[in-house]
């Protein structure tokens, strides 16, 4: 529930996004958490996204992207630790 100048409002979670040790990625539908493939090996650092179709991720393995049919490495050198 958000409280705003004695107004009260709540928002619902449609999807959410989770990332973690060893290429974890979980997805949120709005009701349950899911297991997701396709993240690599990796520990996942951080991941953004405008939506299920435009996300970016960061980790061991590089940075990868998704357009909503899968992750795919963005071909980016990086150096050094996260």
């Amino acid at each position: 529930m958000i409280s705003d100048g004695g107004l009260s409002r709540s928002r619902t979670i449609r999807r959410a996004y989770a990332v973690g040790a060893a290429g974890a990625f979980l997805r949120y539908d709005g009701s349950d958490w899911s297991a997701a493939a396709g993240m690599g090996s990796g520990d996942v650092r951080s991941i953004w996204g405008e939506s299920g179709t435009n996300m970016i991720a960061v980790g061991d393995d590089g940075v990868m992207t998704n357009d909503g049919s899968g992750w795919v490495n963005a071909g980016v050198s990086m150096t050094g630790a996260l």
